[in-house]
Order: structure tokens, then C-alpha cells, then sequence
């Protein structure tokens, strides 16, 4: 700001308040989706600076968006969406995307969703939308929000993984700025678990098994346990943050212009 950036920040609603999916909510929409409240939010907010920005010295012609982390996540979806198309010029993303192929990520599905907030509703006493309705928001954050919290492949707001989004050549093509942090996911691992002898079976039971393979972990040397505390970290750091800015990179490159 101090070198004449107009900097406009948002928020967004965040967990079940923002990703609840539910089929009552499906179909009451007019669009027959639910679910993607948070990132409508901020299609909102970026609709509101190109109509606005001009009164504050900006100019709507020149919009860049950017984020870290789950606001880097929000970048890629924002130029997989149909509904971020002429809201923004340039896109920076640091250490953090979502590009993983949506097979290996079904709840991102519409049906899947709704049927995760489905469970979800009922995990808190509510049985239908009026129920939930009646809940206090404080008491719809309870449980295991994570479960409703993420982006959803819908109709509307976002018809394609970004991945997919990318591959095909439909993303809103800006030029973009991105990249992560060496050892990144350092404060995601308790290195004084780690231990070589125990390397491949100690890792997360989520993971699907090509992660655990030999062939894929011999590429993280763990012969020692000072190695393996190093592999750990330099593994994370690359599923967690690298692939995903890899895969954008790449994509971009292959299909975009910037």
C-alpha cells in the first residue's frame, strides 16, 4: 500500500458455515448446488471491487489476487471457476493449491458432499434444514467440522477440479506467481516419533498406498533416524505444499498463456 497498491482484504465464511453441502439446500437453490458459500464470498467481494475500486484510486482493469495457504487454495479455485471470468488479471499463490485428481478426493463431489453433511447435520441432533436452522451458528461448528469444510465440484460454482479445470485449458488465464517454502511442513511433523525403523509404517493411514510404496519412498532416503526425521519433513513439505504447486505450475504452462 505504501507504494500506491490499493490493498483490499475479505472475509469469508469458513467451515460447515461456509462448505456445508446438504441435499435440502441443493434443492432449494435455484442452481441446484450447495455447499461453496465461502468462495462465493469472496466471488462477492471481487465483484464488488470491479464495480467499487475506482472510487478508491484502483483500477478495476488491473485486479491481482493473492493468498498463502488456504488463501492460495482459494486462488486455484477462483481461476477454476466460471464465476471468477473477468474479475481479476493476475493471480499469486503461495504454498497452497488444490490439484489433487478428484478420485483420489470423492467427497469433493456434489452427492458425496451432501451426503457427508447429511451425516454431519445428524451428528448434531438435526435431521432436516429446519432443524439445522434452528441451531445457533456457534453450535454448527461443533463436532467434526473438518468434514464440511472443504470445495465442492458443482454445476455452478466450480463444474471441474482445478485440475481437471486447468488441464482442459478453461481456467481463467491470468498470469500467476507462485511457489512454497523449503521444509514447510516441518510444524506438521513430530520428529521425535520418527524413527527409521518404523519410517513407512508410521505414515498417516489416509494416505493411499502409492504413497507408501517402495519405489515411491526410496526417493525419501531413511536409513538412519536423523535421515529419516529429514525425509519426513522433505516428504510433507512435498505432498502437502510441493505437488500441488508443481501441478499448477505445470498445468499453466501447458494450457495457459501467463
Amino acid at each position: 500500500a505504501l507504494k500506491g497498491v490499493i490493498v483490499v482484504t475479505i472475509a469469508y465464511r469458513l467451515g460447515p458455515l461456509g462448505f456445508l453441502a446438504h441435499p435440502e439446500l441443493t434443492g432449494e437453490s435455484p442452481h441446484g448446488v450447495s455447499g461453496n458459500y465461502g468462495l462465493l464470498d469472496q466471488i462477492a467481494a471481487l465483484s464488488w471491487v470491479k464495480r467499487n475500486i475506482g472510487a478508491f484510486g484502483g483500477d478495476p482493469r488491473r485486479v491481482t489476487v493473492f493468498g498463502q495457504s488456504a488463501g492460495a487454495m482459494s486462488i486455484s479455485l477462483l481461476m477454476a471457476s466460471p464465476l471468477g471470468s473477468g474479475l481479476f488479471q493476475r493471480a499469486i499463490g503461495e504454498s497452497g493449491g488444490v490439484f489433487e485428481p478428484v478420485e483420489i478426493a470423492p467427497n469433493y463431489r456434489l452427492a458425496n458432499a451432501e451426503r457427508d453433511g447429511v451425516a454431519y447435520a445428524a451428528s448434531l441432533g438435526a435431521h432436516s434444514l429446519a432443524d439445522l436452522r434452528r441451531l445457533p451458528a456457534a453450535d454448527l461448528l461443533k463436532g467434526a467440522a473438518f468434514s464440511v469444510s472443504h470445495p465442492i465440484i458443482d454445476p455452478y460454482v466450480l463444474p471441474a477440479a482445478p485440475y481437471d479445470a486447468f488441464k482442459a485449458g478453461h481456467q481463467n488465464d491470468t498470469p500467476i506467481l507462485i511457489g512454497f517454502n523449503a521444509e514447510e511442513a516441518r510444524s506438521f511433523v513430530d520428529l521425535g516419533a520418527v524413527k527409521a525403523a518404523t519410517f513407512a509404517s508410521d505414515l498417516p493411514g489416509f494416505w493411499p498406498p502409492p504413497l507408501k510404496s517402495p519405489a515411491f519412498l526410496a526417493a525419501f532416503p531413511h536409513a538412519s533416524d536423523d535421515e529419516a526425521r529429514r525425509a519426513r519433513i522433505e516428504l510433507e513439505s512435498a505432498l502437502r505444499f510441493g505437488w500441488d504447486m508443481w501441478a499448477w505450475a505445470r498445468l499453466q504452462a501447458q494450457t495457459g498463456r501467463g
